[in-house]
């Protein structure tokens, strides 16, 4: 099986699982379920090193998300 596939199929069972924990755990905070989506993407992703011909703005995009999130966290935890 080709990396990338095994990239897809492994991404497609961590969010699956995830999702399925979260539910149990009566998870209804968006920013849970983005941080959650960002770390196992970044985590795969250098993982598989799957060959890529463009830049990755989906990593990019899902770091930036993430550094925002985790920056709200912490601006009302201080304030």
């Amino acid at each position: 099986m080709e990396r990338s596939y095994q990239f897809i199929f492994a991404l497609m069972v961590l969010m699956f699982a995830s999702i399925v924990v979260l539910e149990l755990e009566n998870v209804t905070d968006l920013g849970v379920y983005l941080t959650v989506f960002a770390f196992e993407y970044i985590v795969l992703d250098e993982m598989f090193k799957v060959r890529k011909i463009a830049f990755d703005f989906l990593k990019l995009a899902l770091f930036v998300i993430f550094v925002y999130i985790v920056a709200i966290r912490i601006i009302n935890i201080l304030v």
